[in-house]
């Protein structure tokens, strides 16, 4: 029987909060009791939802919140989640300009570090009653937010307990992030006080892990994100009477857009390669406006359909169901050491993959370890593939998937959760 040890686990994107970022929380929450860990999660209270069945037996602390955007998100619909005002198409423009600015001066001047900051005295309240009556063996904060550090470093100097600080994303290294300089050097003084008494950090991918080494001059190690296998455990559906390729999640314009592919099925449905009533490409997400602009331009709007958002489970269903996958990178140096959150989604689905563009970073090496999918890169490459499978297809109604099983079962939750827990034992093994 192996004995329990209990891990405080500071985690404000938790669910029934329906974000990426809560996921890895939440399978961490439900798989690591399987290797003698118990978490105990404290959590921001969501409205709306609730949580799966996966995480019914978790012990989850959810405190209260206070908004300091509050007025202004009540003030414009830019800083809200709500329904846009109606503007007409002349004021449109400069109205959303401006709004973007204001929020970015708001949240520059009034939010340090991040807007969860009002979330954190909730927040060591409730792990400070916990404690109390508690005994817990590690604390785990991740982030973003990166508040969620701030609450674990405090925790720490008050009990001594060692606390691993896990990044989904970095934190002022994050390439993503819009900041003045000023505000940046700042903060990054606070990342370093902040997480100077962490014993271990932990992210996703080996190159964000040798920045955030070299930022702090601590051990860092690396965690992937991955898939569910329980999210695979229903009946396989019948697959598309049409060849069909696949994309779930959002397009950026110019970083993270069909435009290369776009152009490939362009010459392939002129030459008659392709026909455009046996072959279809389909977007289930958000920026559907963007899909169809560029699908327009390109010509090929007959095999393009943007299906809006769906839920997980539909997401994954469809995906399971499709032909192929379609994964959009980006080829800045940036992204090298990113993951997009879907490669490990498609990984569990196994079907074949086809990454756009090439970049060498980990989402290249991803698809050579597990075989589970090919990159390209030139709209030239893009016919070439796309002609066979096309090909494949019109013949045995598939196209062939070499994923290599060993490989991708690498990057399961509960591996993740496992590779934790190992963690969690070495610290406690070396405060022995």
């Amino acid at each position: 029987m192996v004995s329990r040890k209990e891990v405080l686990m500071i985690a404000p994107a938790f669910p029934p909060r329906q974000a990426i970022g809560a996921l890895r929380a939440a399978k961490l929450a439900k798989y690591l009791p399987r290797f003698g860990w118990e978490p105990i999660v404290i959590a921001r209270f969501w409205e709306g939802g609730s949580s799966s069945e996966d995480l019914a037996r978790v012990r989850v602390i959810r405190t209260a919140y206070r908004d300091r955007l509050k007025f202004f998100r009540r003030k414009s619909s830019g800083y809200g989640s709500g329904t846009p005002r109606q503007e007409n198409t002349a004021s449109h423009g400069w109205r959303t300009t401006a709004r973007k600015t204001a929020s970015f001066w708001v949240k520059e001047c009034l939010v340090y570090p991040d807007e969860f900051i009002g979330w954190k005295q909730f927040a060591l309240e409730a792990a400070r009653e916990l404690l109390k009556e508690e005994k817990i063996a590690v604390i785990l904060s991740t982030s973003p937010p990166s508040t969620s550090h701030l609450v674990a470093s405090e925790l720490q100097h008050e009990t001594g307990l060692p606390w691993v600080a896990d990044f989904r994303d970095l934190w002022t290294q994050n390439h993503y992030l819009r900041q003045t300089a000023l505000r940046r050097l700042v903060e990054r003084r606070l990342e370093k006080k902040t997480l100077a008494t962490a014993a271990i950090l932990v992210t996703v991918s080996r190159p964000l892990a040798e920045k955030l080494g070299r930022l702090h001059n601590k051990p860092v190690e690396v965690i992937t994100n991955g898939f569910d296998e329980d999210d695979y455990s229903w009946p396989l559906p019948s697959p598309t009477p049409y060849f069909s390729l696949t994309y779930t999640g959002q397009i950026y314009a110019g970083k993270r857009d069909p435009s290369h592919l776009f152009a490939a099925v362009q010459e392939l449905l002129r030459t008659g390669v392709i026909d455009p009533r046996r072959f279809r490409i389909r977007f289930y997400g958000a920026d559907g406006g963007l899909v169809e602009k560029l699908a327009a331009r390109f010509g090929v709007g007959e095999v393009v359909r943007y299906e809006g958002l769906v839920p997980y489970a539909e997401a994954i269903r469809r995906q399971r169901e499709s032909t192929a996958l379609l994964l959009l990178s980006w080829q800045a140096a940036e992204e090298k050491g990113v993951y997009t959150g879907k490669v490990f989604e498609y990984l569990g689905a196994r079907r074949p993959i086809l990454v756009i563009p090439r970049n060498e970073g980990v989402v290249d090496e991803l698809m050579r370890e597990t075989k589970a999918g090919i990159v390209a890169d030139t709209k030239e490459e893009l016919i070439r593939i796309l002609s066979e499978w096309y090909g494949q297809f019109q013949e045995t109604r598939s196209i062939m998937y070499s994923g290599e099983e060993a490989a991708i079962m690498q990057y399961t939750r509960e591996q993740q959760a496992y590779k934790l827990a190992q963690l969690f034992d070495r610290i406690l093994e070396g405060n022995k």
